[in-house]
């Protein structure tokens, strides 16, 4: 189990860089760092956590973005070395990639530079908010970072074994928004919102509860893997349920997405209230050297050559479906 402790006014703060603790003045902003609470921090560009041997994790369906393509999600993967990723089975029967002890998981939501709707963006491009999940052998620890002041993400750890961390966690990440130490680029007035606003999506064991079904209401809609995951299945499935968390959909321009509204095929987006999702031609698209099917394509390999032999026949048609 992960081993976390507290801070205490005046004391030294254990600090999370990089994957592994090291000692570090306790902020003045925030008095103390509850039970069970770890701080951490880590790069505040893409190009960072890229560097430290993260892989991005892209989609078929690609998910939603703000109205100028600019604020986006994308999805990062790091593998430990030696163990290989197994094969489970979803509540549904879905064969989905099983990561061994090591792994750890992050959702960035970015400012994205370069061109619109390219799958990864530009290096530079700045995160405005992360959310991982570290895999150890006996638990689970998630993690929420935010910029700071000191050009940096920070933020703090908890173990998901743990049932009242989520509530410790919130509390003083609510404290460090408000008082501007990790809401860089927020006005006074604007901090109380935005700490109220992350303070509904800090549980993350809910949201990422194993073998969830996909749920047409929720903030996110698909189902989970074995895991809690929503991505990695995602990776491997070329239909899928399409997000609304943000006002664009991406897909909608995309010659090769048909739209399913309740199962039916439509040439026009869905109906208030239907079920809409999207079914990706990969194969046309792989044919025709689509930029996004490449970037797919990549996600998938970079997955499988850590499979074991299950996990490699499982998802054969898929990765076969990438073959030129």
């Amino acid at each position: 189990m992960f081993r976390l402790r507290a801070t205490i006014a005046g004391a030294t703060a254990l600090t999370l860089i990089g994957g592994g603790f090291v000692a570090a003045r306790r902020s003045a902003t925030v008095e103390t760092t509850p039970p069970g609470i770890a701080r951490m921090t880590r790069s505040e560009t893409l190009g960072g956590w890229l560097d430290e041997g993260f892989v991005p994790m892209v989609t078929p369906i690609r998910g939603p973005t703000s109205l100028d393509g600019r604020v986006r999600t994308v999805v990062l993967v790091r593998l430990p070395r030696g163990p290989t990723i197994g094969l489970g089975r979803a509540a549904d029967g879905v064969p989905v990639p099983i990561f061994p002890p090591g792994s750890e998981a992050v959702r960035l939501e970015l400012l994205a530079d370069g061109a619109r709707d390219v799958d990864v963006p530009e290096r530079s491009s700045r995160i405005l908010d992360a959310r991982g999940s570290e895999i150890g052998a006996d638990d689970e620890r998630f993690y929420v970072l935010r910029p700071s002041a000191e050009r940096a993400l920070a933020g703090f750890a908890w173990a998901r074994s743990d049932p009242s961390a989520p509530a410790r966690a919130t509390r003083v990440l609510r404290e460090s928004i408000v008082s501007g130490e990790l809401s860089r680029a927020l006005l006074p007035d604007e901090r109380e919102k935005e700490a109220k606003r992350l303070a509904g999506l800090n549980d993350c064991a809910s949201c990422h509860e194993p073998n969830r079904a996909a749920r047409p209401h929720a903030v996110v809609k698909r189902a989970t893997d074995t895991r809690g995951f929503f991505t990695p299945r995602s990776v491997f499935s070329n239909r899928d349920r399409f997000e609304t968390y943000r006002p664009r959909n991406p897909n909608r321009d995309d010659p090769r997405m048909d739209w399913l509204c309740d199962g039916v095929r439509r040439e026009a987006p869905c109906a208030r209230g239907e079920v809409a999702e999207g079914e990706y031609d990969l194969r046309s698209a792989v044919a025709a050297g689509d930029a996004h099917a490449t970037a797919v394509c990549a996600s998938r390999r970079s997955l499988a050559a850590a499979f074991d032999d299950a996990a490699r026949a499982a998802f054969a048609s898929a990765l076969d479906a990438c073959a030129r």
